[in-house]
């Protein structure tokens, strides 16, 4: 797939030029329906915080563990229902609910279970409880979702519709649609596409921004259809799809949020390279111009994505045919960012959390982002779970960066651009980032060398097939 040049302003930097909406980002619920309070919390088996969790060095289990599961969450552990529904509860304090335009989900709402431990029936459940008390809990804003890869079953398996008459997995996306329409946040039409369509939609909210999400295990290396006819880098046609959707925003002079749950580089170690290198390719055709945001989950930590421009060499000719270098980036021209959401889920090792945006609405930047957590490490003194502010992204990293951030322009791109200058600069700020990647938990590796800034800076290139910067 390759796109016409991009319009000749599409580099110009779009100003804010509204007033702000209030946005919400959630992201990685993983309620747990069989958490045991009392059980192993510290355990050395799959999941803690169950009863059959173990822990074999210290030789105690759910009837004598070393650490109690409290009744509202541990650090090795799922998400109880007390703390998945206090996220909720805890929001009145800190903004006006009532005030939030949209939300978005972006996946996994089902527990980290072992297949002989899931049914089809079990996410059924987990899926349509979960999305009622969305609906309940933030009244008339619609949540805008996406599929992460505990929300099918088998979990992370999803297949294209070509290789059968009838999709297998279509009960999953034909259940989402209908609780996504029932819920009132798509209509009839985006909800059959969602249906028939692996659960991905484009949908225009009310302020006029299009949302697309995807269904990001179409390039997740766990799932097992995605290892034949690997030559084809887009079988599910979900990025043909994407493509199709951002050429339409582009003649209506529309701007877009893509919604995806596992992201499309970091560690390498979840997506792989070829639809990932395909997707990177049309972020760079439609960024910044067309695509005002890309928010993912899955890694259950608050971290940002750049993706940078290529380079003008980086295309070449074959037989008539143009081919692109996707590893010749120019690192000078960052256009797109990936804001990564904090989940509510503490496993592994972190606090529960989640970020409210300030977004412009004509332009759909993030114009502001706050993030809120409740420190798992205090739970078993609680009487109800305790939620704090943690960081206003603005205040923490503006004084960070060289020559300082106008108060009137995006977290865009280059503001994050500025902020990996800084961290290189200074291990402080990389310590900072650090700390504020797992919800300022108690057990936050240090990150004060600069060879961990480094890592946390450093582009890496897999299999000479897709590159990134990141945070």
């Amino acid at each position: 797939m390759y796109f016409t040049p991009k319009p000749a302003s599409a580099d110009a930097a779009l100003p804010p030029s509204g007033k702000n909406l209030n946005v919400l980002h959630l992201s990685d619920y993983h309620i747990d329906p069989r958490y045991d309070i009392g059980s192993e919390a510290n355990c050395t088996s799959h999941l803690c915080c169950r009863p059959d969790a173990v822990n074999n060095v210290l030789h105690t289990n759910a009837q004598s563990p070393s650490l109690p599961a409290s009744r509202f969450g541990a650090l090795k552990c799922d998400s109880p229902p007390d703390l998945a529904l206090s996220a909720f509860q805890s929001m009145p304090q800190f903004f006006d609910v009532s005030n939030i335009s949209f939300s978005i989900y972006t996946g996994d709402i089902v527990s980290h279970d072992r297949d002989d431990q899931l049914s089809q029936a079990y996410i059924e459940y987990e899926e349509t409880i979960a999305y009622d008390t969305f609906k309940a809990a933030l009244n008339n804003a619609p949540v805008y979702a996406t599929l992460g890869n505990h929300d099918s079953f088998p979990q992370a398996l999803n297949a294209p519709n070509s290789l059968a008459p009838k999709n297998a997995f279509s009960w999953n996306y034909e259940l989402l649609a209908s609780l996504w329409q029932n819920a009132s946040w798509l209509n009839a039409s985006e909800a059959q596409y969602a249906a028939t369509h692996y659960g991905a939609f484009a949908v225009t909210t009310p302020q006029g921004l299009r949302v697309i999400s995807l269904n990001t295990d179409f390039w997740y290396k766990a799932n097992i259809f995605n290892h034949y006819n690997t030559t084809n880098p887009d079988q599910s046609g979900i990025l043909s799809f994407l493509a199709a959707e951002l050429l339409a925003c582009e003649a209506r002079n529309q701007r877009a949020w893509i919604i995806g749950h596992v992201l499309s580089g970091y560690d390498g170690s979840n997506p792989l390279p070829n639809p990932t290198a395909l997707f990177y390719s049309i972020v760079a055709r439609f960024a910044p111009k067309t695509i005002a945001l890309i928010a993912f989950g899955h890694t259950h930590e608050d971290q940002k994505q750049i993706y940078y421009d290529f380079l003008p060499n980086s295309t070449y000719i074959i037989d008539g045919r143009t081919y692109r270098n996707t590893t010749m980036v120019d690192y000078n021209k960052p256009i797109a960012v990936a804001y990564i959401g904090p989940s509510v889920v503490p496993l592994t090792n972190l606090n529960a959390g989640y970020t409210m945006y300030q977004v412009d609405d004509l332009t759909f930047e993030i114009m502001g982002s706050q993030v809120y957590f409740a420190n798992i490490s205090n739970s078993l003194t609680w009487t109800t779970p305790e939620w704090d502010f943690e960081y206003d992204t603005r205040t923490a990293y503006t004084p960070v960066i060289s020559g300082g951030w106008p108060a009137t322009a995006p977290l865009n791109a280059t503001f994050w651009h500025k902020v990996t200058e800084a961290m290189l600069e200074n291990t402080s700020v990389a310590q900072m980032y650090s700390t504020y990647e797992t919800k300022s938990s108690v057990v936050t590796p240090a990150c004060d060398t600069g060879e961990c800034a480094r890592r946390k800076v450093t582009s890496k290139v897999w299999m000479q097939a897709y590159a990134y910067n990141v945070l």
